[in-house]
């Protein structure tokens, strides 16, 4: 509810180093709403509001619709804005005709992109303007993405494997291709073992790498007899341990 996520934004913002960005997912059904929660999430410290795709009547989502929103929370925003498509989830995509016209925004500093089309990274980065962020939001599409020209991901499967998601990106910087892809690759996957468990078996995942991952809130739930998936899934990638 409103009250948890603003003591989750203000616990976060207490733990993250003013040196890394804190980045909030702001999104709401109405531009209202997205506009209300933008702002108090700044408020309470985020450097940029992740502003998801209204879905809730997705065939109504035109382009202009989709435009007429982002542009009005992004003109009212206290903190700048990524734009964030997730379209097996919401039914809605952002246009990529659309993502180049809004990059323009002095307001809108980014995209994240969860859709795992890497030719439509490769559409929506042509389109953008220079110094527009383009990130991948799939951990099975980490390697490509980078090759693309994404500025880098925002990953789940980071949740369970951060030293993995920072060294595919750091060793594709420095021009280690090699060691990129094979992070990458470990990856990736990881995300497909893990996919068939949904949310409780990322949280499952990171409790057995001793982070702790909680439990999912009803009607999400897991079924703790396929921890031993979990387990093997995390084995299989040489990551039953945290280091």
């Amino acid at each position: 509810d409103e009250r948890e996520s603003e003591e989750i934004v203000a616990a976060a913002r207490e733990a993250v180093p003013s040196d890394r960005l804190l980045v909030v997912g702001t999104g709401r059904p109405t531009t209202a709403a997205a506009i209300r929660w933008t702002n108090r999430a700044a408020e309470l410290g985020a450097d940029l509001a992740l502003v998801l795709t209204p879905h809730y009547y997705r065939h109504e989502m035109t382009s202009e619709a989709l435009e007429r929103h982002f542009r009005a929370v992004a003109d009212a925003a206290r903190a700048p804005v990524l734009l964030y498509s997730m379209p097996d989830l919401t039914g809605v995509s952002i246009p990529a005709d659309l993502v180049g016209a809004l990059s323009r925004h002095p307001r809108i500093r980014g995209l994240k992109d969860s859709s795992g089309d890497v030719a439509g990274l490769f559409d929506r980065i042509a389109r953008s303007e220079e110094g527009f962020w383009v990130l991948n939001g799939s951990g099975r599409a980490v390697y490509p993405a980078l090759a693309s020209g994404a500025s880098g991901s925002v990953l789940a499967i980071a949740s369970v494997a951060p030293e993995l998601a920072v060294e595919a990106h750091r060793a594709f910087e420095s021009g280690d291709d090699e060691r990129a892809r094979r992070a990458a690759t470990t990856l990736a996957r990881l995300s497909s073992l893990l996919a068939p468990y949904g949310l409780g078996g990322l949280k499952a995942a990171m409790t057995v790498r001793g982070y702790r991952g909680g439990i999912c809130r009803q009607p999400l739930t897991f079924d703790f007899k396929a921890m031993r998936h979990v387990e093997a899934a995390l084995a299989e990638t040489g990551l039953s341990e945290r280091d």
